[in-house]
């Protein structure tokens, strides 16, 4: 999973010289621009730069600080991240049914690889698809984001739920 997230990352911050064009383009930009990783990096930053509010307020700036200080933090927000993946499947796991994992699983990456595949024979080969099949990876990019956040979520759930049944046991 840390794998996955790193290589969004470093996928995310080629991408974003298109933002600059500065002149030496990075060497993977053309072959990584038709997939949505910009936009997946950001929305997976999106709670890192919610939580580093509070930093901002006593002056410091993981986002658009020193970029050494955003690497790192980048990297530690991503290794708690797959953590919290691992620990939450480990305990949370066996709540859903196989049913709903075969959804949660294999509906937004067929979508993803669908999308993708749709998307780069656009690119590559200028097929004359409709406009609104240009927007089906990012789509799917925030599909998948918000499957992540969402099993977070039922997680998080299970967990309240836990704390409060073994209190009212207790009691």
């Amino acid at each position: 999973m840390l794998v996955a997230f790193v290589l969004i990352a470093i996928g995310g911050h080629i991408q974003s010289w298109a933002f600059s064009d500065v002149p030496p383009k990075p060497p993977l930009y053309d072959l990584l621009s038709p997939f949505p990783l910009w936009a997946m990096w950001m929305e997976l930053l999106f709670p890192l730069a919610i939580f580093s509010i509070p930093l901002r307020l006593i002056g410091i700036d993981i986002m658009s600080g020193p970029f050494w200080l955003f690497v790192a933090a980048n990297g530690l927000y991503f290794y708690l991240l797959a953590c919290l993946l691992v620990v939450s499947f480990e305990h949370y796991g066996h709540r859903f049914p196989k049913w709903a994992w075969a959804m949660i699983i294999t509906i937004p990456l067929a979508l993803s690889l669908l999308g993708l595949i749709v998307h780069t024979l656009q690119h590559y080969f200028y097929l004359p698809l409709p406009t609104s099949l240009e927007a089906i990876p990012y789509f799917l990019g925030n599909l998948l984001t918000a499957v992540l956040y969402l099993y977070f979520l039922f997680c998080l759930g299970f967990f309240a739920y836990d704390k409060i049944k073994r209190r009212d046991l207790a009691a």
